[in-house]
């Protein structure tokens, strides 16, 4: 079995980017994606060959329906669930057809986070004393926690593989309400992994669960955020690049210019799963997918200031797992 995940960088593919502004509460107009980058991006998934790929920032089902049969050759079954974000950017699954499996998609969108800022819980609290109900509910997910459960052939009792993707809360905070958005994230993680333990719990511990995607912060074992903590403590996941024995100091999958430097190596990308799967992991074919020049088909160099970005299809490089399921 070979997973990736991958941060698309807004792939918006609309037929008609107006009408679905139009029709759609977002922040800003958000232009198609350019050309040369889409096919750019079709080619290095199609090299990668994942049997499913967890893919992030898309730009809703008409973008992946669109991008899967015009640049990746209708070679995916794909499938997405809108989700919360503002930004009009949803998870999916791109899931190679033919393989000898079946699936269920699922949202959490709906979850409650228990999250709420410290302005909304001191309104809350001045409503609570008038006897009046509170003025803001708890937060959801910033965008969701798209669930793919894999099972046999005909079958959709037991799965063989869960997948939890992710996109968890950014940095930004314009409301100047938590710094570097790390309090929300630090709900969202939690709440992820109280999902990830109720589904071991559901499963009594006999199915694989992977969570993949992109964590806007530094999740790493060794020198995490704090606001990742909680996952080391309640679960033994350990991310694919910690397994397969990669050093930190190469390990940078957010493509800024900065990340080159070894201080500020920037790993926002993560594919976690049990220390007790290690053995199942087929390390060498396993690791971070490495963009290529499309006239060379050398591996592009890490970007040395920002306007070496243009080269790039996405701003975040891809992770790949290739591990058995049989053992």
């Amino acid at each position: 079995m070979r997973i990736a995940t991958l941060n698309a960088q807004n792939l918006f593919l609309l037929d008609d980017p107006y009408e679905y502004q139009k029709k759609t509460i977002l922040k800003k107009f958000q232009p198609n994606k350019p050309l040369h980058k889409t096919i750019d991006l079709g080619k290095a998934i199609l090299e990668m060959d994942p049997d499913i790929l967890m893919i992030s920032e898309v730009g809703g089902e008409e973008s992946l329906c669109n991008f899967n049969s015009k640049y990746c050759n209708n070679y995916f079954s794909p499938t997405l669930i809108k989700g919360n974000s503002d930004r009009g950017i949803d998870l999916g699954f791109l899931i190679k057809r033919g393989m000898p499996f079946s699936y269920n998609h699922y949202t959490h969108k709906n979850r409650s986070i228990n999250f709420n800022y410290e302005f909304e819980k001191k309104e809350n609290e001045k409503k609570k004393k008038q006897n009046l109900p509170p003025s803001y509910q708890p937060h959801r997910f910033s965008r969701d926690i798209a669930e793919l459960r894999v099972f046999p052939k005909g079958q959709n009792e037991t799965p063989i593989l869960i997948l939890l993707s992710v996109h968890l809360k950014s940095q930004l905070d314009f409301g100047g309400y938590d710094e570097n958005g790390s309090k929300r994230r630090r709900a969202e993680l939690k709440t992820l992994i109280d999902v990830y333990l109720k589904l071991q719990k559901k499963y009594d511990n006999k199915v694989p669960i992977l969570i993949g995607g992109d964590f806007n912060g530094n999740a790493q074992f060794s020198n995490s955020d704090p606001e990742f903590q909680y996952l080391y403590e309640k679960t033994d996941l350990k991310d694919i690049l910690e397994l397969i024995d990669i050093p930190v100091n190469q390990r940078s999958t957010l493509l800024h210019s900065t990340s080159n430097n070894e201080k500020k190596s920037l790993q926002f990308d993560y594919i976690f799963l049990s220390e007790k799967l290690k053995p199942v992991i087929r390390q060498k074919d396993s690791g971070i997918y490495r963009y290529k020049d499309p006239e060379t088909g050398v591996p592009l160099p890490f970007p040395q200031d920002d306007s070496d970005l243009r080269h790039f299809p996405s701003d975040h490089y891809p992770l790949v797992l290739d591990f058995s399921l049989s053992k």
